[in-house]
């Protein structure tokens, strides 16, 4: 479910992205983001550039996923204890039963 939800974002980031900067703009910034104006770095640079880019590109929806699944579990975490919280305050154990002194 997780990783349905960062392919979705993935897909939309990807489309903004193209619709923003052009198909031209976006592979500009694909093969010279990072470095200077100076064309002989840019050319020299460009396949490193595009492996890591690659890299990057394909570890997003595999990234986002995992931080949305962290959150989900995370926030489920904090309902339980919360949901449990009166069985604490009481001192009982609900799961040993009324009468236990665990």
């Amino acid at each position: 479910m997780t990783f349905g939800l960062s392919l979705g974002v993935f897909v939309l980031m990807m489309y903004y992205s193209v619709k923003m900067k052009g198909a031209l703009g976006y592979g500009k910034e694909f093969l010279t983001h990072p470095f200077e104006p100076n064309l002989p770095v840019k050319i020299l640079l460009a396949p490193f550039n595009v492996l890591m880019n690659i890299v990057e590109t394909v570890s997003k929806p595999l990234s986002l996923s995992l931080r949305l699944f962290g959150n989900m579990f995370a926030g489920e975490i904090l309902f339980i204890l919360i949901a449990m919280l009166p069985w604490w305050a009481s001192g009982r154990c609900p799961s040993c039963g009324p009468r236990s002194t665990c």
